[in-house]
């Protein structure tokens, strides 16, 4: 298996995936939340509770696929330390932009 794509690559298109997804994500259930407050619609505490755990796990799911696949794919090829390197670039990646939003929140876009 000749990698197209360096490590650090890998983990930038990774964390780019990942990010893009929660943001995604993340503006859905914002615009879920100002419809309900529209239509005047109140689920039940219960109707909740399994509707936020059900979006977490079809959201961990869906970001296990995005950040371990190709690790995963690596690791099974016997590839353990570049599986691990993958996994560590990601992380890398992620707290980069992690650092972004939080510059962007909380610096340049205030309140």
């Amino acid at each position: 298996m000749n990698p197209k794509y360096s490590l650090r690559a890998v983990g930038l298109f990774q964390a780019a995936g990942l990010t893009a997804y929660v943001s995604i994500f993340a503006v859905a259930v914002e615009f879920m939340e100002g419809w309900i407050k529209r239509v005047g619609v109140t689920p039940s505490p219960a109707a909740a509770i399994m509707l936020f755990l059900l979006s977490f796990l079809v959201s961990a799911l869906i970001c296990g696929v995005i950040a371990l696949r190709y690790p995963t794919v690596l690791f099974f090829a016997d590839k353990k330390h570049e599986a691990l390197k993958a996994i560590i670039w990601t992380a890398a990646w992620l707290l980069f932009f992690f650092a972004i939003f939080l510059l962007l929140g909380f610096v340049i876009f205030p309140g």
